[in-house]
């Protein structure tokens, strides 16, 4: 692709080259080296040489090859240069003479040759020009004539712009010195808004028939140079193809990475280089924690356009899942990678590609019939609902599972309604009782309960699991459950106003010994009052039984008595029977008998109190997680044979009661669930179980609540995580206390692990050992409930320890003249300080630099700037003494040098500085900043160059400034700002007197009466100006109008002031809008006379600062508001500490509006001002400030253990936005 150039036309004549032969080719080449003094850098290209004024003009275009932004504000600069004078300083006079130009052209796009390069988008041709007044001295040239030669063009060439230049010719082409007589004005003129053959045509007539554009009577003799031509000029939004590289910003996220540090972030950059093209370039924007993970933004320059491939690439990598190979972000990798958005732009042509994903991270059972799921979504932010599918892996014969889909607002759902994989069924059989038929209950957890069982027994009881294709499986051991003693109130009943009498039952019988009485009454409207005491009475305890009388009844029959009310304590007696002879000798009977006494009377209380009238609740309590006991009062109206009992779940509410048959006045439901609350209701039945009317009263119960360890498992060689499932999840527990016993260690001390919630980590604990892990919970009353299971974890063998490494250092980060260094010290070494040895790789310097280190992140000062340093570094004992060996070398290289040498005032309101850089021609730009020192708050003045010599204009006389500069290299990287050195403008000289007029050739007589006319058209801001006026001759006005219009038509209203004087202030002006500017004088009369001439005012574009914040503790954004018109190419933000004036100013530089603050520092308070730079150079200052401050950054340790005898990990909070260059944990050795 051709290389587009900025060409700059000139046409010099030199007095000393008389003859075309004269310009040898050795004065050429010092014609050429004399154009490269002004313009460092450029091409230069004499295309032709013609005679003239008894010398020889060299027609000439300076070439500029950088972008045409930057080239066309060189191209300026140098234009400036030309048209100012004082040629004769760069070129030698022994081979040119005196040297000056007769033609200064505007920069246009050009080939290699200097040819212009038409009709490229973004560019319009120009009608460029150079016309010399002949007949008019330069004071002669007034704004008025000037006015009047635009306006000459404008009739001439109907809807055309121009503008125009000036330079004075100095006479130099009459000897040696010149004569000021002859002295001329050349104007530099360019038309446009016209097409190409209108603008050729229209030059041609300029340059063969001047008078018939400017009439000589008005005009005098209008000459026009040679170097004319219709040239391409680039617009403000110009961009060449050449110029345009395609850039993809890509934006990944490394999902569940815990981390966001350095490491990681140069892993991946490691990783992503190798999915993109090798001549690209790719560098780390930024890497933020977000809740996703570790968001990590990327910018790949590539060497050209190429927008459809890296479009077609981004599609690929955002839309495809784990898009990077390898096992650090791939698939199989514990934090894999994904690209969420990628941004490709070339020039103009944006495009952005996006994408979102979703993990499933786990899915596990929490009961035979509900399981749960956990999602991860990518980025954190991006799902409003999760839909969920569940397909059965196996089903039975012949049958398909339909799968089950959960819908849900959150990622982490359960999934309730599953059908249990296996079947419980529980054999009880009662200890004692061979006879006894065994009981058995089927369930769908593994864990059930047994209802109905007896107060006082014991059973061995054992499971079978049946799966659900009928595979049984037989537990192969027994447990006892041993039943606690029963005690059941038979009967309570009023034996007066204020006395009644209760009977209890205990199973077995005589249990007890004592018993506590409360009582609680109940009023008409239901509420319950209980007992402010508690009585107990004794039962009397009965001897043991004893035979008291033996005598025989016949010769085969006998009778023992016992003593009396000793028989109530045994149910049963066996009876045998001896016979005894004369001789004394005892015959044993053949059998034995057995008798039972009557039951034993029940213990009254007190006399019998009347039954109530309808059956109620006496009272309910819980038994456990899933049965409860309620106690009911017979009626005595009622002939209720037995009750039925009905429970409905209320808190949680449930679609399902529990409906259970009560034979007695003591009833226990099971089968209920835990932690629920239940509405209970008490039925009468008949004799044939029919239910009695009115008869049904209520109460509540509340079940306890269930928990489980859930989970428990090693998270490394000393930690583990464990997790509780109380049930219900809703229930308030405040407190889980996790326990650990190690499995094959009785005596070894319990470890104890708190926390509020139902996970937990653990810690400290020994490796390649098991442990078994319960779970108690508590609520906020300090009730407890134990868990119902245990689960056994093992943690796995330690690691062996490291080899033994070297010491290693990564050279961080450099400025000019200081480096931050990270320092690995390595394995097996007892460092207690390091040495760095920095040593340049090449000349001029050769002097190593040593630094001592006390830590591991350390500051190196002193380096020069630009140089690439060679960096090592030994460790050191307590004694100072090197521990080898050294670590390899690496290569760390300074930033350039920058530094102002010398600032100065050249005139009352202009000044200039002079820089140095180290390298010398490593920057292309040089953005300086002034300040005037006795106001602050003033907005500084900005200008900038592309040479290391600043000139300054529009200064205030008398002032002292501050100056400043920013050096920014060909990749648009700025230093940091340089030192400051003052100056003071003198104080402005007052005007000289007029000198007498120069002998001039004969010019029109003026007309007797002339009107008024516009001298000067200025303006004074973006939106106001001023228009001087000369009043007529021969009228008098009583007040002027003026009238200013946007051009070119149609540009927007016209805007109208009247003045009663000369001097028109005028407000109301658009920012960056050029005006054609006309007026009339009103006389007395009210007529109005229009003023002999136009005039025209450009208002400059208006800029000031929208918005200015932290986006951390160390960045944040910026952003500038130019005028609509926007002819900006460039700004240049430029940020100071508010709090110290001293300070080095960061200066930003941006091709949009909008641009990132880095390297800030956190908690401080910073002033933001920016200034525009337009397709021309020209700067213009924002007008206001805009202040913002820092976040300040805290890190807090959260935790620290110990994982051996001799190391420890720890972890800190970092918050968003901090960047740190080590992270470091200190343990104290035990």
């Amino acid at each position: 692709m051709q290389r587009f150039r900025t060409g700059v036309p000139s046409v010099l004549l030199a007095l000393g080259v008389k003859l075309r032969q004269d310009f040898t080719p050795a004065v050429k080449l010092a014609y050429k080296q004399a154009l490269l003094r002004m313009a460092p850098g450029a091409t230069i290209i004499p295309v032709a040489i013609d005679s003239e004024d008894l010398a020889q003009t060299v027609h000439t275009v300076a070439l500029f090859p950088e972008s045409v932004a930057g080239g066309v504000a060189a191209a300026q600069q140098l234009a400036v240069k030309l048209r100012a004078g004082g040629l004769n300083a760069y070129f030698d006079q022994r081979k040119f003479g005196r040297v000056h130009p007769e033609v200064v052209a505007e920069p246009y796009l050009a080939d290699s040759t200097g040819d212009t390069v038409p009709s490229l988008p973004g560019s319009h041709p120009a009608g460029m020009i150079t016309v010399a007044w002949y007949d008019y001295r330069p004071d002669q040239v007034t704004p008025q004539r000037r006015s009047a030669y635009v306006a000459a063009i404008e009739k001439f060439l109907p809807g055309a712009v121009v503008t125009y230049k000036m330079h004075v010719d100095d006479g130099d082409w009459t000897g040696a010195g010149g004569n000021a007589a002859l002295e001329k004005v050349s104007m530099d003129t360019v038309i446009s808004n016209a097409s190409p053959a209108a603008l050729a045509k229209a030059l041609n007539t300029i340059r063969t028939r001047p008078a018939s554009v400017w009439p000589v009577a008005q005009f005098g003799q209008m000459a026009v140079e040679e170097g004319y031509a219709v040239r391409w000029v680039p617009d403000s939004s110009f961009v060449s193809p050449c110029d345009v590289r395609t850039t993809l910003k890509l934006t990944g996220i490394l999902a569940l990475t815990p981390t966001c540090n350095r490491q990681t972030t140069a892993a991946y950059l490691a990783t992503l280089k190798a999915s993109l093209p090798g001549d690209a370039v790719t560098t780390v924007v930024s890497a933020t924690r977000v809740s996703s993970g570790c968001q990590i933004v990327t910018s790949t320059s590539y060497p050209n356009s190429r927008h459809a491939s890296v479009l077609a690439l981004a599609g690929r990598l955002v839309k495809t899942p784990y898009p990077l190979s390898g096992t650090s972000f791939g698939a199989t990798s514990r934090f894999p990678a994904f690209l969420i958005a990628g941004e490709v732009v070339t020039g103009k042509q944006r495009n952005v590609v996006t994408s979102k994903f979703v993990l499933l991270i786990s899915a596990s059972a929490i009961g035979q019939t509900s399981g749960k799921g956990a999602a991860f979504p990518v980025p954190g932010d991006s799902f409003v609902k999760y839909k969920f599918k569940l397909q059965p892996a196996q089903c039975q014969a012949g049958k398909s599972c339909a799968p089950l889909t959960f819908t849900s607002d959150t990622a982490t759902p359960s999934f309730p309604g599953l059908t249990p994989s296996t079947t419980y069924v529980f054999t009880l059989r009662k200890v004692g009782c061979p006879a006894c038929k065994p009981l058995t209950f089927k369930s769908n957890n593994a864990t059930a309960t047994f209802p109905g069982l007896e107060p006082g027994s014991t059973y061995n009881v054992t499971v079978e699991g049946v799966s659900k294709t009928g595979e049984r499986i037989r537990s192969d051991n027994w447990l006892p459950l041993v039943m606690p003693p029963g005690l059941l109130l038979t009967k309570a009943v009023a034996t007066g106003y204020t006395t009644g009498t209760a009977t209890a039952r205990t199973l077995p019988a005589k249990t007890f010994i004592k018993y506590n009485v409360t009582v609680s009454g109940v009023d008409k409207a239901g509420s319950i009052t209980k007992g402010s005491n508690m009585l107990h009475f004794v039962t009397p305890s009965l001897p043991a039984l004893r035979l008291t009388k033996v005598r025989a009844t016949s010769p085969n029959k006998g009778l023992g008595v016992a003593e009396p009310g000793t028989l109530g304590i045994f149910q049963k007696y066996n009876v045998t029977v001896s016979g005894v002879d004369k001789a004394s000798s005892i015959t044993k009977g053949s059998n034995m008998l057995q008798f039972r006494t009557p039951a034993a009377q029940e213990i009254e209380l007190a006399p019998p109190a009347p039954p109530p009238l309808v059956p109620i609740i006496g009272s309910t309590e819980p038994v456990n997680s899933t049965s409860a006991i309620v106690r009911i009062i017979a009626p005595s109206s009622l002939q209720c044979s037995s009750f039925k009992i009905r429970l409905c779940p209320i808190n949680p509410a449930g679609p399902t009661c529990t409906v259970q048959a009560c034979p007695t006045t003591l009833c226990q439901v099971s089968g209920l669930f835990p932690g629920t609350t239940y509405s209970v209701t008490v039925i009468c039945l008949t004799g044939n179980g029919n239910e009695l009317a009115n008869t049904i009263t209520g109460g509540t119960v509340t079940t306890l609540p269930e928990l489980a360890v859930e989970s428990a498992d090693a998270t490394g060689p000393y930690t583990g995580t464990g997790t509780a499932d109380p049930t219900p999840n809703s229930w308030p527990f405040t407190k889980y206390t996790f326990t650990l016993k190690e499995a094959s260690c009785a005596s070894c001390p319990l470890l104890t692990f708190t926390s509020n919630s139902p996970m937990v980590a653990f810690t400290g604990l020994k490796s390649d050992t098991t442990y078994t892990v319960t779970v108690v919970g508590a609520d906020s009353a300090g009730t407890t409930t134990e868990g119902s299971n245990m689960k056994q974890f093992k943690t796995p063998a330690a690691p062996p320890p490291p080899p033994p490494s070297d010491p290693s250092i990564d050279p961080g980060s450099a400025t000019a003249t200081s480096a931050f260094l990270d320092i690995n010290p390595g394995t097996n070494l007892q460092c207690v300080s390091y040495r760095v040895k920095l040593c340049p790789v090449k000349p001029p310097s050769t002097t190593c630099i040593f630094a001592a280190c006390t830590s591991t992140s350390c500051r190196v000062t002193g380096l020069s700037p630009g140089t690439v340093y060679s960096v090592t570094v030994v460790c050191l004992d307590a004694n100072g003494n090197v521990i080898p060996p050294e670590s390899s070398p690496v290569l760390l290289t300074t930033a350039p040098g920058f530094n102002l040498t010398s600032a100065s005032a050249t005139s009352p309101f202009r000044g200039t500085a002079s820089a140095v850089a180290i390298p010398a021609d490593v920057f292309v730009v040089v953005l300086y900043t002034l300040r005037d020192v006795s106001c602050p708050s003033c907005p500084p003045l900005t200008f900038n160059g592309t040479t290391l010599l600043g000139t300054f204009a529009g200064l205030t006389p008398a002032t002292t400034y501050n100056v400043t500069a920013v050096g920014v290299d060909a990749a648009g990287t700025a230093t940091p700002s340089s030192n400051w050195l003052p100056f003071t403008t003198p104080a402005a000289s007052p005007p000289p007197s007029p000198r007498p007029p120069s002998p001039s050739p004969p010019r029109p007589a003026p007309s007797p009466v002339n009107p008024a006319a516009i001298t000067s058209s200025t303006a004074s801001s973006p939106t106001s100006g001023v228009v001087q006026l000369t009043a007529p001759v021969g009228i008098t006005c009583t007040s002027y109008i003026v009238e200013l219009c946007p051009v070119p038509p149609p540009g927007g209203a016209c805007v109208n002031t009247s003045c009663p004087t000369i001097s028109c202030a005028v407000t109301g002006l658009t920012a960056g809008t050029s005006y054609k500017v006309s007026a009339v004088c009103v006389d007395s009369s009210n007529t109005q006379v229009p003023a002999s001439n136009t005039g025209t005012l450009t208002t400059p574009p208006s800029l000031s600062i929208a918005s200015a914040g932290a986006t951390s503790s160390v960045a944040g954004t910026a952003t500038a508001s130019p005028s609509s018109s926007n002819p900006f190419v460039s700004y240049n933000f430029t940020v100071v500490d508010k709090s110290c004036g001293s300070c080095p100013a960061l200066v930003f530089t941006s091709s949009s509006p909008t641009v990132p603050l880095t390297g800030l520092t956190r908690n401080t308070t910073y002033n933001v001002t920016v200034v525009g730079i337009d397709g021309s150079g020209a700067v213009t200052p924002g007008t206001v400030w805009k202040t913002f401050t820092t976040d300040p950054l805290v890190i807090n340790l959260v935790s620290a253990v110990a994982t051996s005898l001799d190391s420890g990990n720890a972890s800190a909070a970092i918050p968003a936005g901090g960047t740190f260059t080590n992270d470091a944990a200190a343990a104290d050795n035990v």
